[in-house]
C-alpha cells in the first residue's frame, strides 16, 4: 500500500460554469478511480467552486493547513491548473513541495516529487496563470468591442431590458430586447416622474400597485426607485471602460424609453438625493400639502386633521384626537348617542421660515373651492377645440424645425472632424496619450449629447403634437374633470393647468401657464372675429385664419417638451 496520506482535491471555476469540460463530481470519480488503481490512500475530499486566479481560496488553505498540521502529506487533483492559477499559490505549492511539507503531487499525467526537477512543475504553473491574464485580456477586449458595436456588454441590465435569447442562439443581431413583463411599466414610470405630478414615493407606491418587482420577485426599494431614475440607459446612453482602461460613454442600440433631454429634466425634478428617511403609516392623506407655499414668506404649508365633538351631555366641543373624555363632565365619547363629530383638514404656514407670519389656516374645502373655480376658467368652446385641433393637426404637416436640425448635423460633423483630428495627432505622436483621453473623452460626452438632441428634434413633431393636443383636451374638460376626479386627482389636475400655488388671507393665489393664457387670448380674438353660433360655419372656414399661427403649437405643449 501506498505509505502516503492524500487529500483529493477537486475545483471548479465558478466563472467557467458553461466552459469547464470536467466538472467536481466527474473529477472526484475519476481520481477515487485513480486512487483505488494506484492503491492511494485518501484522507479527506475537499472541492469548492471558485476561480483560482486570485489567492484567498477556503478549501486550498484548508488542504495546506492539514498539509502543515501533518495529517497528510499528498495531494491527489486533475490537473496542477487545479490548485493554481496565480503565482502566490502556485508559488506556495511549489516551496512546499521542495522543502518535503508536500511528499508527492498526484495528477492524472503524472506525479511530483520533493527530489524532482521543478522546472516542468513551474512550467505548467506558469501555463495556468499565463491563461488567466490571456483570458482576462480576451474578455476585457470583447466587452469593450461589444459596447463599441452598440451593446452593453453588462450582465445585468437595468428594470425593463433584457439580453435576447435569440441572440445567443444566433438567430438575431439584437442584443438587448425590452422585457414585456416590465418595460411598459417602467416606462409609464418615467412618464409619470416627467409630468411633475409625482413624487419618487408615489412612484414607488404606483409601482407595486402594478406588480413592478426585481428578478427575484421582490418589490423595489425606495432607493432602488431612486437609482432606476439616475440611470442614463433609458435614455439610450451606457458607459464603459475603453481600450485606455477609462470610462467612456457609448450610445445604445437599445430600444430607448426617453430621450437625453427628458432623462436631463428628470434629474432636474429628482434634485440632489440624500439617503430618504422612514415614513410614518398614516390613516388620512393631505393631498394638498407639498404643491403650495406661503403668500407672506414663501415658508412651506403644512396641513393638520381636526377631529373634534360635541358632547350629548353638556354640548361642551372637545377633540378626541388624544383623549375620549369630555374635558368639562367627563362623558366618554363611546358612552355618547348619536354624538355630533366635527372633522376638518386645515392647511397653514408651517412658520418655519418667519416665526412671526401672520397668515391663518385655511379649510381644505376652501383650496377646493378655489381651485374648482380656477379650473372652471380654464373650459375652452367646444367648437374652438375642435378648430384649435384641426389647426394643430394642419402647422403639424408643414413644421418641420429644419434650421434647428441642419444647425445640429453641422455641429455633429465638426465634432467628428475634430475626434478624427485628435485621433491624427496621436498616430503622429503630437499630443500625449494622457491629453488624448483627455480630449476625445470630452468631445465624445459632446457628441453624443448633440446627437441625442438630434434625434429629438426629428421626433419633436410627433411629441409636440400628442402633448398639444393633450393640453387642449385638459383646457376643454378641466372644470368636468376637477368636479369628477377625487382628491388625488384634483391636485394632479390643478398641478397641469397651473404652478407657483401660494396661501394668503384665506385665499388661494394659482399662476397659469402661457400656453393657457395664449389660448385665452385666441379664444377672445377669434370669437370676435367670428361668432361660433352661426351653425352653418364649418370647423373648416376657421383654419383660413393664420393669425393662430404665432401660438405654434409648442405653447401648447411647453411644460413637456420643454
Amino acid at each position: 500500500m501506498n505509505p502516503y496520506k492524500y487529500i483529493l482535491y477537486a475545483r471548479k471555476s465558478s466563472e467557467d460554469k458553461n466552459r469547464q469540460v470536467t466538472s467536481i463530481e466527474d473529477q472526484i470519480k475519476e481520481l477515487k478511480r485513480i486512487a483505488i488503481e494506484l492503491d492511494i490512500q485518501i484522507v479527506e475530499i475537499i472541492s469548492e467552486s471558485k476561480s483560482a486566479k486570485k489567492p484567498g481560496r477556503e478549501g486550498f488553505n484548508k488542504m495546506l493547513q492539514k498539509i502543515h498540521q501533518g495529517k497528510a502529506d499528498g495531494i491527489l487533483c486533475w490537473k496542477l491548473d487545479r490548485l493554481a492559477r496565480n503565482p502566490i499559490d502556485h508559488g506556495n505549492i511549489a516551496w512546499m513541495l521542495q522543502q518535503g511539507i508536500i511528499q508527492r503531487i498526484k495528477t492524472h499525467s503524472g506525479e511530483y516529487k520533493p527530489s524532482d526537477n521543478v522546472l516542468m512543475m513551474q512550467v505548467e504553473f506558469g501555463m495556468a496563470t499565463q491563461y488567466v491574464r490571456d483570458l482576462r485580456t480576451n474578455v476585457r477586449r470583447g466587452t469593450r468591442l461589444k459596447a463599441e458595436r452598440g451593446w452593453s456588454p453588462s450582465p445585468i441590465l437595468p428594470i425593463g431590458y433584457k439580453h435576447n435569447p435569440l441572440y445567443l442562439a444566433k438567430e438575431s443581431n439584437i442584443e438587448i430586447i425590452p422585457d414585456t413583463k416590465t418595460y411598459k411599466k417602467v416606462k409609464q414610470l418615467w412618464e409619470m416622474l416627467l409630468t411633475r405630478a409625482y413624487s419618487v414615493a408615489d412612484l414607488k407606491r404606483h409601482g407595486d400597485a402594478i406588480g413592478l418587482k426585481s428578478k427575484k420577485g421582490n418589490y423595489l426599494t425606495l432607493n432602488t426607485y431612486h437609482l432606476l431614475f439616475k440611470k442614463t440607459f433609458y435614455a439610450g446612453i451606457f458607459d464603459w471602460k475603453n481600450a485606455e482602461g477609462s470610462k467612456s460613454f457609448y450610445e445604445g442600440k437599445h430600444k430607448k424609453m426617453i430621450t437625453f433631454p427628458q432623462y436631463e429634466e428628470a434629474q432636474k425634478i429628482l434634485g440632489n438625493y440624500h439617503r430618504p428617511t422612514r415614513c410614518r403609516e398614516r390613516n388620512y392623506t393631505f393631498p394638498f400639502r407639498g404643491i403650495m407655499s406661503c403668500g407672506e414668506c414663501s415658508g412651506y404649508v403644512t396641513a393638520e386633521k381636526i377631529h373634534q365633538v360635541i358632547c350629548t351631555n353638556c354640548k361642551y366641543k372637545f377633540s378626541i384626537k388624544t383623549n375620549t373624555q369630555c374635558r368639562k363632565c367627563k362623558t366618554d365619547f363611546y358612552e355618547m348617542k348619536k354624538p355630533v363629530e366635527i372633522i376638518k383638514k386645515y392647511y397653514r404656514c408651517s412658520k418655519k421660515k418667519n416665526k412671526n407670519c401672520s397668515q391663518k389656516s385655511i379649510e381644505e374645502e376652501q383650496i377646493i373651492s378655489y381651485a374648482g373655480n380656477f379650473a372652471e376658467t380654464m373650459k375652452i368652446d367646444d367648437r374652438f377645440y375642435e378648430w384649435a385641433k384641426n389647426e394643430v393637426l394642419y402647422l403639424d404637416s408643414i413644421s418641420e424645425k429644419e434650421s434647428q436640425v441642419k444647425e445640429l448635423t453641422k455641429r455633429q460633423n465638426e465634432l467628428i472632424k475634430r475626434l478624427d483630428g485628435l485621433i491624427n495627432m496621436r498616430a503622429d505622436g503630437q499630443i500625449k496619450n494622457d491629453v488624448f483621453i483627455t480630449k476625445s473623452d470630452e468631445i465624445n460626452k459632446q457628441l453624443l449629447r448633440v446627437k441625442s438632441e438630434l434625434l429629438h428634434e426629428r421626433d419633436y413633431k410627433n411629441n409636440t403634437r400628442k402633448v398639444a393636443l393633450k393640453n387642449l383636451s385638459l383646457a376643454r374638460n378641466a372644470d368636468e374633470a376637477f368636479e369628477n376626479a377625487d382628491l388625488k386627482g384634483k391636485k394632479n389636475i390643478i398641478r397641469e393647468l397651473g404652478y407657483n400655488l401660494t396661501l394668503k388671507d384665506k385665499s388661494l393665489s394659482i399662476i397659469t401657464p402661457k400656453w393657457i393664457n395664449y389660448l385665452k387670448e385666441y379664444v377672445i380674438e377669434i370669437s370676435a372675429q367670428n361668432p361660433w353660433v352661426q351653425p352653418k360655419n364649418k370647423v373648416d372656414k376657421y383654419s383660413s385664419f393664420r393669425d393662430f399661427t404665432p401660438l405654434n403649437i409648442s405653447l401648447l405643449a411647453e411644460r413637456d417638451v420643454k
